[in-house]
């Protein structure tokens, strides 16, 4: 579980705000809206293998999931109503280990 301090530091965010945190040597960058909280980490993988870890790992995406590429990066992004980097940090670990 992440220490109460973290926690607390990104719940207690506004509306639009955003912050980076660094949990077990991920930077995840988590921004709210509204009583959501959208939070994104970037994946070691190429956008040229975007493509095929789509094709064989999606189906283990939930509906608040997605995995984007931007600017030549891959990034997975989670919308949470309450925030859990533990649980991300977990997901994120499981999907990379499928590349």
């Amino acid at each position: 579980m992440v220490n109460s301090g973290l926690e607390d530091e990104v719940s207690n965010l506004l509306a639009g705000e955003e912050i980076s945190v660094s949990f077990k040597g991920n930077l995840f960058r988590c921004c709210r809206y509204g009583v959501w909280y959208f939070v994104m980490v970037e994946m070691p993988i190429g956008v040229i293998d975007l493509s095929a870890w789509l094709y064989n790992n999606s189906e283990m995406l939930s509906h608040n999931e997605q995995v984007l590429s931007h600017h030549d990066k891959v990034y997975y992004c989670v919308l949470q109503k309450k925030i859990d980097i533990a649980l991300i940090y977990e997901k994120f670990i499981k999907y990379i280990e499928c590349n």
